[in-house]
């Protein structure tokens, strides 16, 4: 069954990967998979075999032939401490074994980026339909998770177009592409209003200079006639 722990093992790869700079236990085969596993975390007890309850994974775990032990610190020397004590609670053979995502993130080594109110906790299992105890290529692979994902689609497709009120997905639809159009409307409306403020700005410049110019002339045109002094002053400088 799809647990918890299969996402809790993955994340112990992924970590493994990331502290090593390549693929922890990069199998060519599910047998030679299965040896690098063994490698590493060791042979499963008769607790661990019950609890992944798969008749097939027993079967090829029976096969396997002695293998010599590693341990994570000589595989990651450089690593530190905090970060091979939450590998190792990850990479459990039981999956009822390992670390919970709560517990994780309480871990020394990530508890820096831990964050309670913005961390969801999952109710129930995810079944997958597809059968462990049969052996698949790739490709059937494939294919059995592409239907399931589809169905999966089609089935929230469904229930978003069915809602407690009546309302069809058509029409909520409608109402967001209206409200889209509303924004875009008043974005519209938002950018004449600016339009018409910077044309009154430049009126009323306009409207300045105008009534500079008018003033100008008025000064000109209010000066004074030239008295008869100034006059007979002028014809004598001219005369000289």
């Amino acid at each position: 069954m799809y647990t918890s722990g299969v996402d809790m093992w993955s994340l112990g790869c992924i970590l493994g990967e990331l502290l090593g700079g390549k693929p922890l236990f990069p199998g060519s085969s599910t047998m030679n998979q299965l040896t690098k596993i063994v490698e590493v975390i060791g042979r499963p007890t008769q607790e661990d075999l019950d609890a992944i309850d798969s008749p097939f994974a027993r079967t090829m775990l029976d096969r396997l032939p002695p293998v010599p032990q590693k341990t994570l610190a000589d595989i990651f020397p450089r690593a530190p401490y905090e970060a091979l004590d939450l590998m190792r609670r990850l990479l459990q053979f039981n999956p009822n074994a390992r670390i919970s995502a709560e517990n994780a993130l309480k871990h020394p080594y990530v508890a820096g980026f831990h964050n309670e109110a913005d961390e969801p906790t999952l109710d129930h299992n995810i079944v997958i339909p597809i059968d462990d105890n049969t052996k698949y290529s790739i490709q059937e692979y494939r294919d059995k998770l592409y239907k399931e994902i589809t169905k999966a689609k089609k089935r929230t497709a469904g229930s978003s177009s069915s809602r407690p009120d009546g309302a069809s997905a058509s029409s909520s639809s409608s109402r967001h592409k209206s409200s889209r159009h509303k924004g875009k409307e008043k974005a519209k409306d938002k950018d004449k209003a600016k339009d018409k403020d910077k044309s009154k700005s430049k009126d009323k410049s306009k409207s300045k200079d105008k009534d500079k110019d008018k003033s100008r002339r008025r000064d000109t045109h209010d000066a004074p006639p030239p008295s008869t002094d100034d006059k007979r002053k002028r014809r004598k400088s001219k005369g000289k």
